[in-house]
């Protein structure tokens, strides 16, 4: 099953096949992280109240909330996914947007109902089948082949609808478009990585509680990287390390070059690095290369870092990314996400209340 157009078909090829050797190495401090078991993430108080004021209605909403610790972190939402699995999709996607929206509800509760009912206006409306179906089914084609497909197919819609709200919502079943109203890739990853989670207890902190699957479907791909602008951002920095480093390499190199005796612009010819007005050109070329102000360059290996949240071809290439980075040290893709966002969110458990 492709959803995606041909054109982000072969993106997806050339980044996974031909670009693949190119990618830069991971950055010291991921690659420390890489090399040594992750602690488990900090928990967070939910704040039931909020969301039960949005949700309280819905039974399985309500059900998935009084289900759930009052503390939680990424495996007990994973935890709480397999518990409700297949029963009630619904309690699953509550139970895993509580965790992706933290400790701070705001809005999260009405943007969740927003997305079950496909509405834009979501009080007093019913829950939307086909919205459970496609969250069931984007799981599934990321457990049988692989998160790519499974981000494809809620992300790429290749029918002429005008929205995914409520009747233009019922018109698309049959169509193998899984695309949902008001779930955008930031949580549509999370929630694909905590559910497919649920079917992989080898890739959680914690060992699971029972050894019952949710279903009897068997996991084939690994589970599902997170992908949101936090993550992008921080490959955008990477890339910038990148591009510095090279330019520096490249201009250490021209430098030794120009300065040696036996080049033709060695320090007697008319190019000499000591005729006048060499030191201003080097003062501007160090400026250009250390992200000064103006124009700044970039390299084709630090543009592989370079992504954009929407598109499914650049979700391929961070995965296999994250599968390069993370196979000399037995990784998954979504096992190196985890450090990287740690990285960036330091939300990990102190090591002595680990221990």
């Amino acid at each position: 099953m492709t959803t995606h157009t041909d054109s982000t078909r072969t993106s997806r090829t050339t980044d996974a096949t031909d670009s693949h050797g190119e990618f830069p190495a991971p950055p010291a401090p991921l690659t420390a992280l890489l090399s040594q078991p992750l602690s488990p993430q900090q928990k967070f108080k939910v704040p039931k109240d909020a969301w039960l004021r949005r949700l309280g209605e819905i039974p399985e909403a309500a059900d998935a909330l009084a289900a759930l610790p009052g503390w939680i972190n990424r495996d007990d939402a994973a935890e709480a996914v397999r518990q409700h699995w297949p029963d009630s999709i619904t309690a699953a996607f509550v139970s895993a947007m509580v965790w992706a929206y933290g400790p701070k509800a705001g809005y999260a509760p009405y943007r969740v109902l927003r997305v079950l009912t496909a509405s834009k206006t979501p009080d007093g409306k019913t829950l939307n089948d086909r919205v459970t179906a496609a969250l069931e089914r984007s799981v599934e084609i990321a457990l049988t082949e692989d998160a790519v497909e499974a981000f494809s197919y809620l992300n790429d819609c290749t029918h002429k609808v005008r929205s995914h709200q409520r009747e233009h919502a019922d018109m698309l079943v049959g169509v193998d478009c899984g695309r949902i109203y008001g779930l955008g890739p930031s949580f549509f990853t999370k929630w694909l990585q905590v559910a497919t989670l649920a079917f992989a207890p080898e890739d959680r902190a914690l060992p699971r509680k029972t050894t019952r699957r949710p279903t009897a479907l068997i996991p084939q791909y690994p589970p599902a990287p997170m992908w949101d602008n936090q993550v992008v951002v921080w490959l955008a920095d990477v890339a910038r390390s990148v591009d510095q480093r090279i330019f520096e390499q490249e201009r250490g190199q021209t430098l030794f070059s120009q300065e040696s005796p036996f080049s033709p612009q060695g320090p007697f010819s008319p190019e000499s690095p000591f005729r006048p007005g060499r030191a201003a050109d080097q003062r501007r070329t160090a400026t250009v290369f250390s992200g000064g102000e103006g124009w700044s360059p970039t390299t084709p290996e630090g543009d592989l870092l370079r992504m954009r949240v929407a598109r499914t071809d650049h979700y391929a290439r961070y995965v296999s990314l994250l599968s390069r980075w993370g196979g000399p040290h037995g990784l998954d893709a979504s096992q190196v996400c985890d450090r990287i966002y740690r990285l960036i969110r330091r939300d990990g458990e102190p090591r002595s209340r680990v221990a």
